[in-house]
């Protein structure tokens, strides 16, 4: 037969109710006087404008602040892989450069320390002593660039990791 309930069960269940669900009435007037407190007045037609013009110009606002080529171009299948490796990346292209800096690094102190340097290529005196003069400077460059990847590492925690690639 029927379940049995208990009166404060009841009211429970009617004050959860209650709490829940609130009546709005937009278009309908009830005959209750007690109903018609819940009714919503009408919105004047200036209101209404109003509300379209900030809803239209709230859209406008988002719409110029997104890139429509995103939203109308598909995006690529391996975008995110991209978006995921690029940080590795970055690390791996720090490392190159400073791999490279230390190839020429070596190749210009042993052209300016070498005697052969100016045999092999039948330099006047003039000239060895402008190569030598620009090798130093390339040499000092590459030094101060070498000390500016250092510090840039030593702020850069994800730099002096160990990456490895599957």
């Amino acid at each position: 037969m029927g379940t049995m309930t208990t009166e404060s069960e009841d009211n429970q269940d009617d004050h959860t109710a209650a709490n829940s669900a609130q009546l709005k009435f937009r278009n309908y007037v009830p005959r209750d006087a007690a109903l018609r407190q819940f009714c919503i007045p009408r919105p004047s037609v200036e209101e209404l404008e109003k509300q379209i013009d900030r809803e239209a110009g709230d859209a406008v606002r988002s719409a110029a602040n997104e890139d429509v080529l995103s939203q109308i171009a598909p995006r690529r299948p391996n975008w995110d892989l991209k978006r995921d490796v690029e940080k590795k990346l970055a690390v791996l292209s720090k490392r190159t450069d400073r791999a490279i800096f230390e190839l020429i690094r070596i190749k210009v102190s042993e052209a300016v320390r070498s005697d052969d340097f100016s045999q092999e290529h039948r330099e006047t005196p003039a000239d060895k002593a402008e190569t030598g003069v620009v090798g130093h400077t390339l040499l000092a460059a590459m030094e101060r660039l070498e000390r500016i990847s250092q510090e840039d590492d030593e702020h850069n925690p994800l730099a002096q990791s160990v990456l490895v690639f599957p």
